[in-house]
C-alpha cells in the first residue's frame, strides 16, 4: 500500500484526536456562563438575572472581541514563523499579539470599570432600564 492513500478514516481519528481537547474547553467555558446566569436569576430573581446577562454581553461583546480579533492576527503569522524555524519570530509575534491586547482593552476597560460612565452607556446611549444597568456596571467592575 502507498504511504500517500488517503484513508478518511485514520484522517478522521488524527483531526479527532487533535480537535477533541479545543471542543472540549470551549463547551466548559460556555457552560460556565449558562450556570451562572441559571443561578443568579434563580437565587437573586429577574432583574439580578438581567443585570448579569447585560453585563456577561458587554464582557464578551467588548473585551472578548477585541482580545480575540487581536490575537487572530498573531495566530495566523506565528505557523508560518514556526515553519521556517523562526522560533524568536514566533515569540516576537506572540508579545506584540499579548501588548496588542492590551492596548487596544485599556480605553474600554477605563469605560467598564468606572460606574457613571458604564451606566451611561448602558441607560443613556444603549436604553437598556436603570436597574439591570446599575447591576451591570457594579459586575463589570
Amino acid at each position: 500500500k502507498n504511504e500517500n492513500d488517503f484513508n478518511l478514516y485514520n484522517e478522521f481519528k488524527l483531526l479527532l484526536r487533535i480537535a477533541a481537547p479545543t471542543v472540549l474547553l470551549q463547551f466548559s467555558i460556555f457552560f460556565c456562563f449558562t450556570e451562572t446566569a441559571s443561578s443568579v436569576g434563580l437565587h437573586l430573581g429577574t432583574q439580578a438575572l438581567a443585570g448579569y446577562s447585560l453585563a456577561s454581553l458587554c464582557g464578551n461583546m467588548t473585551c472578548l472581541s477585541v482580545i480575540m480579533g487581536v490575537l487572530s492576527a498573531s495566530e495566523t503569522l506565528s505557523p508560518r514563523a514556526y515553519g521556517i524555524g523562526d522560533y524568536t519570530e514566533v515569540g516576537r509575534l506572540a508579545i506584540r499579539g499579548y501588548m496588542g491586547s492590551l492596548l487596544f482593552l485599556a480605553p474600554i476597560l477605563v469605560v467598564l470599570m468606572k460606574p457613571k460612565w458604564s451606566d451611561f452607556l448602558l441607560e443613556g446611549v444603549f436604553g437598556q432600564h436603570p436597574i439591570p444597568s446599575e447591576l451591570a456596571s457594579s459586575w463589570l467592575q
